[in-house]
């Protein structure tokens, strides 16, 4: 029972050693993020989320978006040094790639 105790302490030191020397972070809620479709006046058919900034991301981004059914973004962007991750939780969509 005694190597069990010290051997949990052990993986107990190791992990706040650990978390100590972890950079600075950042924790948010993405609903405390300001609406970017709401201040563009996309709003209610588009909710748009982007917690870059708010996260101090350099070279990422976070963003979560709402579209409702059957809208069509009107616009596209591109990122010269940021690739994008898309997941799809819930209905379909089409995107437009590398297109120039």
């Amino acid at each position: 029972m005694a190597r069990r105790d010290r051997a949990r302490r052990e993986l107990i030191d190791t992990r706040a050693s650990s978390l100590e020397r972890l950079s600075d972070y950042t924790i948010i809620s993405i609903d405390d993020v300001e609406s970017s479709a709401e201040a563009s006046g996309l709003a209610p058919v588009l909710g748009a989320r982007f917690a870059s900034k708010d996260l101090d991301c350099e070279h990422a981004g976070i963003s979560v978006q709402r579209l409702a059914q059957g809208f069509r973004v009107s616009f596209g962007h591109a990122h010269p040094e940021q690739e994008e991750l898309y997941v799809i939780v819930k209905g379909d969509g089409r995107v437009k790639l590398d297109d120039v």
